[in-house]
């Protein structure tokens, strides 16, 4: 407990303290202890609902996205707001760190994605081939492919370098909510709107398994740590557990 609104996103680090951050309508982020789970910060993040987190992949840098429009950087270990990305026009609700801590991407209901380098400077924005809000970046391990999910129904990958969409796969008939890789990086999964899960081979871009869920609208999703499991929180109380099926995963 701690949020007087609803926690609506979660994210982690690895470090040390294998640290837990949620945020939500209160428009704070908090940091808890992975071990023991009492609170350990908390950083004021903007005046509107909170869309999205993702920590740096050294565990440094956290950034929020903001119901405002604007992604807010921390420095974790001074607790401290290091910039304000501005730039989308409407809601920011999508935020991913590059694996390298090179670059910080970010999209929203604007429709449009924008690159961010560490200085809160923005490198460039892709706008070509996207229709309608964007609610889930991923960054491949490559720090070159960007997965994004949204409206559209498509999950699309884009080249970092080049700008344009190197891929567009169907299989959704509701806008993508969440997208994520699994902890080695071979497998994305997708959920929509409907609760419709999919689990893809992200070399390939072919189905593995998908499966609908008996909820009445879904937000986001989690892989376990060793890929057999999902799982996936909607609009009603319940947490969803998919078993992943061995060739799947």
């Amino acid at each position: 407990t701690g949020h007087v609104a609803g926690p609506v996103r979660l994210a982690y680090t690895a470090g040390d303290d294998r640290a837990v951050f949620t945020a939500g309508a209160d428009q704070k982020v908090m940091r808890w202890h992975g071990a023991d789970y009492a609170a350990r910060q908390t950083l004021a993040a903007g005046k509107r609902p909170l869309y999205d987190l993702s920590v740096s992949m050294d565990g440094k840098r956290l950034a929020a996205a903001s119901g405002d429009g604007i992604v807010r950087v921390f420095d974790l270990e001074k607790g401290e707001l290091l910039f304000e990305l501005q730039g989308h026009t409407r809601a920011a609700q999508a935020v991913a760190f590059r694996p390298d801590g090179k670059e910080l991407a970010s999209a929203g209901a604007d429709g449009v994605i924008r690159l961010w380098d560490p200085e809160g400077k923005e490198a460039t924005s892709i706008t070509g081939n996207l229709s309608g809000p964007i609610s889930a970046l991923a960054w491949g391990a490559d720090n070159r492919t960007l997965q994004v999910g949204g409206a559209k129904k498509l999950w699309q990958t884009f080249d970092r370098m080049t700008g344009q969409q190197s891929r567009a796969v169907e299989g959704h008939n509701f806008p993508i909510r969440a997208l994520r890789y699994n902890v080695t990086l071979t497998r994305i999964a997708t959920l929509d709107d409907s609760g419709k899960l999919f689990v893809w081979d992200a070399a390939a871009g072919t189905p593995l398994f998908h499966q609908q869920l008996p909820v009445a609208a879904a937000y986001r999703l989690s892989w376990s740590a060793d890929g057999s499991e999902i799982a996936v929180a909607g609009s009603d109380p319940r947490i969803f557990r998919v078993t992943v099926p061995a060739g799947a995963r």
